[in-house]
């Protein structure tokens, strides 16, 4: 690897297989609670059962991030947002608050500001972003910009194409903010277990993270999935997804189909398609026919959307190899 990247990473662990990407309030505040002396008793009590309250929701609010990091680069998923983390080589003036936005494609801007609320000087550009083929999709981006040196900064990218959250979004940069995010985060990628939505599965040492909640095992598949709070946010996702597989050029749609299969023990309606991958077997390895099942499902209290592809080595035959076998059969 000759770049100290967090994204050529990814680059670097799609290539090895030309896996299918699938996935285009602190928990710990530093407060200080003064108790006046002419306070009531309630008033102390209310004070004191609050405290842990919030910093139990606000912890709460981030339990289901994942991150991954490579030489102090991060990246993270919660709730289909991806937030990153990256130091660039940029002045914190308005030339170099152009080449950020140019870079970081933020396009359809909608305000800049200083954020008073944070103590650090910085500034913060909103922009809005749409999800070819997916109308009701409310795409957003939220970029903090944080200067450390005279010709570098900090570069916090919030983006979601599922609607804001602004729970999540308040919940993160405090996490940022006060150094909270280690707790969130792998150094390695190697993937040797995994936690799916509250289940552990153990992999072994044959599986990569591709990205946060995105794991890829060679010869035996790959998935990818979110949490989501609702229904509708889950079933959203999985129409993004599809949407930008679909919309990639990466991909021919061969064929497509809705079937029955058993996801996490559950009976699911998944939707297949079969693509065939826009490069010759040479460069694919031998292989260029991929069969993907989009799903969103209720597991153990969460609403998930994932995405679980292979390889089909033979025509017609969508054998599911073993990391897609530990979450989801298809019945005879």
């Amino acid at each position: 690897m000759t770049r100290d990247n967090l994204f050529y990473k990814i680059g670097q662990v799609l290539s090895q297989e030309n896996a299918l990407l699938l996935y285009s309030v602190s928990t710990n505040l530093n407060m200080v609670f003064i108790v006046s002396s002419n306070m009531t008793k309630i008033q102390i009590c209310l004070l004191l059962f609050l405290i842990p309250l919030m910093g139990y929701s606000q912890k709460n609010i981030l339990s289901d991030m994942q991150g991954l990091s490579l030489n102090g680069d991060m990246i993270f998923e919660l709730d289909g947002y991806i937030m990153t983390i990256q130091k660039e080589k940029a002045a914190f003036n308005e030339k170099g608050f152009q080449k950020i936005k140019k870079k970081y494609h933020l396009n359809d801007i909608e305000r800049e500001y200083s954020d008073k609320n944070v103590k650090w000087e910085n500034w913060v550009i909103e922009a809005n972003t749409t999800v070819k083929g997916v109308p009701e999709a409310k795409g957003f981006q939220l970029c903090y910009l944080l200067p450390e040196t005279d010709n570098r900064m900090m570069v916090v990218l919030l983006q979601s194409a599922n609607g804001r959250d602004s729970l999540v979004e308040k919940a993160f940069m405090n996490a940022v903010f006060s150094r909270q995010l280690s707790q969130y985060t792998m150094d390695s990628w190697v993937a040797e277990k995994i936690d799916f939505a509250g289940r552990e599965i153990m992999l072994g040492d044959v599986c990569q993270w591709v990205s946060p909640h995105n794991v890829h095992c060679a010869s035996f598949g790959q998935m990818g999935w979110s949490i989501f709070k609702t229904e509708k946010e889950a079933e959203l996702n999985t129409l993004i997804q599809i949407a930008n597989n679909n919309n990639s050029g990466r991909y021919k749609i061969m064929h497509e189909e809705e079937l029955n299969v058993i996801f996490e023990g559950i009976p699911t309606l998944a939707k297949r398609i079969t693509y065939k991958i826009n490069t010759s077997k040479l460069m694919s390895g031998g292989r260029n026919v991929l069969a993907v099942y989009y799903i969103t499902q209720k597991v153990r209290g969460k609403y998930l959307s994932c995405v679980l592809t292979h390889y089909v080595e033979v025509k017609d035959n969508y054998s599911l190899p073993i990391l897609l076998k530990e979450v989801m059969s298809i019945p005879t």
